[in-house]
C-alpha cells in the first residue's frame, strides 16, 4: 500500500511530514531527560589555588538563578553604613599583637581563599592564628554546596575534611574542642550561579545550621573580596561582589553577628581588587594580600574588645 502511494506527490508529502513529526517527538523526549540528569561542577578555570565552579541545573536542593547585571542597581538593596564602597588603607589600623588571644578556639570556614589565608597563617610569623585556630576550607568550596542534600555524596570533593573524613561543617564544628568563634568567609563560588539574595539566603541556612548543632560559638562573616577590573565569570563580577557584601552588613546587623569587611581594603577606586595582591590575574590573592587579612583582622579584634 505504501509503495503504491509513493507513486503519488500528495501521498510522498504526508509520509515526510509524518516521519518529520516522528523525529521531533523523539528529539523532545530525549532534551526532557537530559533536564533531569544528576548534576555536577564543572570547573571554569584551573587557577594555582583552585578553580571556580558552576553547578548545573537539577538538584532541587541547589538554587540556581538567572543571573541578570540589573538587579545589582535596584534601590531595594539595602546599604548597611559599616559597607563604605570606599578603597581604604591600612596604614591607620591598630597593628599590636596584644589582642590576637581573640582569635583562639576560632576556626576560619572558606573555600579557596580561605585555604590561601590558611598556608599564609602557617608560614608567616605575623600570623594571628594560635595552637587553637583551626581551618575548614576546601578549594572551590560553597554555602550552596554546603547546605545541600548531596553536600557529602555528589560535592564531597569541594566540601572541608576534619579528622581526616569530609563532614558537615557543623559536625565538625562540633568535634572542634572549646570553639567559641566563626568566622566564615564564602561568596566567590556562590555568585557565580546565585544572585546576591540567593546567596545570602544559602549563607543564613548554614550559619543557623552552625548554630543549632553549635550554640555556643559567636559568628563573623568576612566580606567577599574584590576581583580583577573588568573580570567575569557567570553571575559573578565586582558589581555582585558589592551588591552581596552590602547585604551581608545588614544580614549580619540584623541577626547580631560580626561582620569583618576585608574588601574595602583590597580595592582600588573602581571597586576591583589592586593588580599587586593578586595572584593570577583573576580572583586569587597573594601573600601580600594576606597580609591586609591580618591588618583588618587585628584591628577588628582590637575594636571588639576596646569598643
Amino acid at each position: 500500500m505504501i509503495l503504491k502511494n509513493m507513486k503519488n506527490p500528495k501521498h510522498i508529502h504526508r509520509i515526510f511530514l509524518m516521519l518529520l513529526l516522528l523525529v521531533f517527538t523523539f528529539t523532545s523526549s530525549l532534551v526532557h531527560a537530559q533536564d533531569t540528569s544528576e548534576p555536577d561542577f564543572t570547573v571554569v578555570q584551573e587557577t594555582f589555588l583552585s578553580p571556580l565552579i558552576i553547578p548545573e541545573e537539577g538538584d532541587s536542593n541547589l538554587y540556581i538563578d538567572t543571573f541578570e547585571d540589573t538587579s545589582f542597581s535596584s534601590p531595594g538593596i539595602p546599604l548597611a553604613q559599616e559597607i563604605t564602597m570606599t578603597a581604604l588603607s591600612t596604614d591607620n589600623l591598630y597593628q599590636g599583637t596584644d589582642y590576637d588571644s581573640f582569635f583562639e578556639h576560632t576556626v576560619f570556614v572558606g573555600d579557596s581563599l580561605s585555604v590561601g589565608f590558611q598556608n599564609y597563617c602557617t608560614q608567616h610569623s605575623d600570623s594571628i592564628a594560635s595552637k587553637s585556630t583551626y581551618f575548614l576550607a576546601r578549594q572551590s568550596g560553597s554555602a550552596k554546596a554546603a547546605i545541600s542534600s548531596n553536600a557529602l555524596t555528589t560535592f564531597s570533593n569541594i566540601m572541608p575534611e576534619y579528622n581526616g573524613k569530609v563532614q558537615l561543617i557543623e559536625d565538625s564544628i562540633s568535634q572542634m574542642p572549646d570553639i567559641e568563634k566563626v568566622f566564615i568567609c564564602y561568596g566567590m563560588n556562590d555568585l557565580v550561579s546565585s544572585t546576591p539574595e540567593q546567596f545570602v539566603k544559602d549563607l543564613k541556612s548554614l550559619i543557623q545550621k552552625v548554630l543549632n548543632k553549635n550554640p555556643q560559638v559567636t559568628i563573623y562573616v568576612l566580606s567577599i573580596p574584590c576581583i580583577m577590573k573588568d573580570v567575569q565569570t557567570g553571575g559573578l563580577s565586582n558589581s555582585s561582589i558589592q551588591a552581596a557584601n552590602a547585604l551581608l552588613s545588614s544580614t549580619c546587623t540584623e541577626n547580631q553577628w560580626g561582620f569583618v569587611n576585608i574588601a574595602e581594603y583590597l580595592m582600588n577606586q573602581e571597586n576591583a581588587i589592586y593588580e599587586n595582591y593578586s595572584s593570577d590575574g583573576y580572583v586569587h590573592e597573594n601573600n601580600a594580600a594576606y597580609r591586609e587579612w591580618i591588618k583588618v583582622l587585628r584591628n577588628y579584634a582590637y575594636e571588639m574588645c576596646n569598643g
